[in-house]
């Protein structure tokens, strides 16, 4: 049966979403015009159902946050949920250098005109020499959320890759333990493997846990948007991926061809079926991406998500097989 609308998903205690969230990596980079048409897809991400929204203190250097700030002043008590990372340095000398965090956070509440952020991110597992800002970063995230500042707090987790090895997943379970986060933020898309982190895959390590999952990039930059040509591969895709690739991906494309954004949201659905404590992030670079990711997200049967699941799966073993790092398709 095809579900009209989605059951809101429970990322944290603190944060209920609807299952796909809106990446603004693109947000706040252009001039007034383009500030403009941002705002107006924002604005239409919030009639078609999305709660969440990713940004970063670094994207356009906090005018992400504030054009995030005007959405939030229009639409108060809509439950709006702004994601957040901590990457701007500034004058510190790390990141999460203690007073740096605190006076980040001041700047980040400012630009979005609120008292509150949802999900704090810690987005890299580098806490400088001998982790010596690890644990103090730790402490103050918690005392954020104790104060209710933050809702809930966020780590990166291991990005799936070919070349993921037991370093990175053991670097992330010694981080894990230390930072206690809510959430976990990793890349995953329909292309590459589930990452195994103390012999169990990242969703169920997360899921026993009761942590939730934050999954970026699910569209490979926009590769698995389109897959007719229409959108031009990545550079670093080489010319035989991307020609296994289309040939593989054929008959799912071939399949959703009726729904304008098909291949976009078919595979957004898979990313979202990973596991019921995740939601997915899609980024978009105009109004019309994200009207068609929300539209038809829902869209798809069973027998629809099954099919896509037996398309994705020999083209990944493919992949795998290439000289292709599958780090890559992010």
């Amino acid at each position: 049966m095809t579900l009209s609308s989605p059951a809101a998903r429970h990322l944290s205690r603190t944060i209920q979403a609807h299952p796909l969230g809106v990446g603004c990596r693109s947000t706040g980079i252009g001039g007034l015009r383009q500030d403009r048409e941002t705002l107006g897809a924002l604005r239409a991400a919030v009639e078609a159902g999305a709660t969440l929204f990713v940004t970063a203190d670094t994207y356009g250097q906090g005018h992400a946050e504030r054009i995030l700030g005007q959405l939030i002043e229009e639409h108060r008590g809509a439950g709006l949920q702004i994601v957040t990372k901590i990457q701007n340095v500034g004058t510190a000398p790390h990141p999460y250098a203690s007073p740096h965090v605190r006076h980040q956070l001041e700047q980040t509440l400012d630009n979005l005109r609120d008292d509150h952020v949802a999900l704090y991110v810690l987005p890299s597992l580098d806490f400088g020499p001998d982790d010596r800002y690890l644990h103090e970063a730790a402490e103050a995230l918690t005392a954020f959320r104790r104060m209710g500042v933050i809702g809930a707090i966020g780590l990166r987790g291991p990005h799936p890759s070919r070349t993921t090895g037991a370093d990175q997943t053991q670097r992330f379970a010694k981080v894990f333990e230390v930072v206690q986060p809510d959430v976990v933020l990793t890349r995953f898309n329909p292309l590459q493997p589930l990452v195994i982190v103390q012999g169990e895959d990242l969703f169920t390590f997360t899921r026993r846990r009761k942590v939730g999952v934050l999954l970026c990039a699910p569209l490979a930059r926009g590769t698995l948007a389109d897959t007719r040509g229409r959108i031009s591969p990545m550079p670093d895709l080489p010319a035989s991926a991307w020609a296994a690739l289309r040939r593989g991906l054929r008959p799912l494309r071939e399949h959703v061809s009726h729904l304008p954004g098909g291949e976009a949201a078919i595979a957004l659905r898979h990313c979202i079926e990973q596991s019921p404590n995740t939601v997915v992030v899609a980024g978009f670079g105009n109004r019309r991406h994200i009207v068609q990711n929300f539209t038809n997200l829902y869209a798809f049967d069973e027998s629809d998500i099954e099919l896509a699941d037996s398309v994705y799966a020999p083209v990944r073993a493919e992949l795998h097989h290439h000289t292709l790092d599958l780090a890559k398709i992010q």
